[in-house]
Order: C-alpha cells, then sequence, then structure tokens
C-alpha cells in the first residue's frame, strides 16, 4: 500500500526534517508507557469522580478491563506510528 500522504513526496522532504526511525520506534514505548501510568492511577482518577454523576462501580471495573487489553493497546500504539511515516 503506498502512503498517499503530502509528507511522503519528496519536496516536502527536502524541506522538512523528520524524525529518525529510532526515534519513531521509541514513541510506541512512550505511548505504552503513558498507558501504563494511567492505568496505574485509575483507581485514584475514579475516586475523583462524583458519586452524583452515577459511576458504578461495574462500569469502572469494565473500564480498567477495556483499557488494559494489552493487544489493543500495542495496536493503538502501533497506529499513531503511522501518522509519523
Amino acid at each position: 500500500m503506498t502512503n498517499k500522504s503530502i509528507l511522503s513526496h519528496r519536496f516536502v522532504q527536502a524541506i522538512a526534517k523528520f524524525p529518525r526511525l529510532k526515534r519513531i520506534a521509541d514513541l510506541q514505548n512512550d505511548i505504552l508507557s503513558g498507558m501504563t501510568i494511567a492505568l496505574d492511577n485509575m483507581d485514584f482518577i475514579f475516586s475523583q469522580v462524583p458519586p452524583a454523576w452515577g459511576f458504578s462501580q461495574k462500569a469502572k471495573e469494565h473500564l480498567k478491563q477495556f483499557l488494559a487489553d494489552t493487544v489493543r493497546n500495542e495496536r493503538i500504539a502501533l497506529s499513531y506510528l503511522n501518522f509519523l511515516h
């Protein structure tokens, strides 16, 4: 599949500086690390939601399980790299 982004054209590459591939690869790890930090703090984040909002314990657990899906998280982190190539 060819990249149809304007950023892939030679004239753009001639006038713009793009990050090295190593830095782009490191970005995936940075994204995954940020997701892990968010998951580690999820209980604190949930404790800040007022009870009047009706955010049940069942909904909190469901959201934590959804966000803890490592296969999904790796796919999301990798998908961001497609925008940088």
